[in-house]
């Protein structure tokens, strides 16, 4: 079997991954280059779905769901915190926030009382993020959450010939935001507050090509509505000994690092010294790029090459 992994998420402290022994041994013996792309865009290329002014990843979402979709603009509208440096604002972190039920619900009904009169409806996503539909295409271009978070906002924010009245409506966002009573709480519990939102991910339901694999297992609605449009099911992450009996030929499994974590690399390591995997590809997300090792089971000899640390790649 030929195995695709990618890794959407790496915990904070990247020390935490120096305990996981079997990655360290695999990215050793395996070979490792830099990747100046996100996983969206290079899972979108796997599907065969075009990059329109954003990667459509608003409208992956909302099949994924399996919730409503028409012929509309969709866009994710991401509750994030805004952090004030000397003179600039950052995007902090985690992004999107996270937010209870009860907070998500508030905030997007104060939002769309407020837009009810621009035809802006903030609808209720995944993940974290909100959906926002527009019945006409935008000149607009934006920027995903992972290569602009931690960083100074100004060089990040829309583009394109509507890009102002979108930062207007941003704006006016941050000034309902600032006062209302959902952050009024978190701040006291010691949260951050949603200040903003953040756009991103824009498109029009995109048409899938062909695809290089024949299974994909993952919990990411936007992974799963790729997967509808090509004609497949993503199922849930398993074990690795699980989805190695399905017989699978060729396999995409994504998920955050701590869905998998050492248990994973372990039995993937067993896997290639038993031929059972024939060549596997992981993908570390990283910062808005791709850390990318890649591996075949006579990889599995090169004993002459001595893991390292994960500050040594990153």
């Amino acid at each position: 079997m030929k195995l695709q992994i990618y890794y959407s998420d790496l915990p904070d402290g990247l020390h935490a991954l120096n305990d996981n022994e079997a990655l360290l041994r695999i990215m050793a013996r395996g070979r490792v280059q830099w990747m100046d792309e996100g996983w969206e865009e290079n899972l979108c290329q796997l599907f065969g779905i075009a990059r329109q002014q954003d990667l459509p990843l608003a409208a992956l979402a909302r099949i994924g769901l399996g919730a409503a979709v028409d012929s509309g603009y969709w866009l994710l509208a991401s509750p994030v915190n805004l952090a004030l440096q000397r003179d600039t604002f950052s995007l902090g972190q985690p992004a999107p926030l996270w937010l209870t039920p009860t907070e998500d619900e508030s905030l997007r009904a104060s939002l769309n009382q407020h837009f009810a009169e621009d035809g802006l409806v903030f609808l209720s996503g995944a993940q974290g993020h909100w959906h926002v539909c527009l019945k006409t295409v935008p000149d607009l271009v934006t920027t995903s959450l992972a290569r602009a978070a931690g960083r100074d906002i100004t060089h990040y924010l829309p583009q394109g010939a509507d890009a102002q009245r979108w930062r207007q409506l941003l704006n006016e966002i941050q000034m309902l935001l600032f006062h209302h009573p959902v952050n009024q709480v978190r701040e006291a519990q010691n949260k951050l507050p949603v200040n903003s939102i953040w756009l991103h991910g824009g498109g029009e339901v995109p048409t899938a090509g062909r695809i290089s694999v024949d299974s994909v297992y993952s919990g990411d609605v936007c992974v799963q509505g790729a997967a509808t449009l090509s004609g497949m099911a993503a199922m849930p992450v398993q074990p690795l000994q699980h989805i190695l009996g399905n017989k699978h030929e060729t396999c995409l499994v994504q998920a955050a690092y701590g869905e998998l974590g050492c248990e994973w690399a372990a039995e993937l390591w067993q896997a290639l010294k038993l031929r059972q995997v024939s060549e596997v590809i992981i993908y570390f997300a990283w910062e808005g790029r791709m850390l990318t090792v890649s591996m075949t089971t006579n990889d599995t000899w090169k004993f002459w090459r001595r893991p390292k640390t994960i500050e040594a790649y990153i």
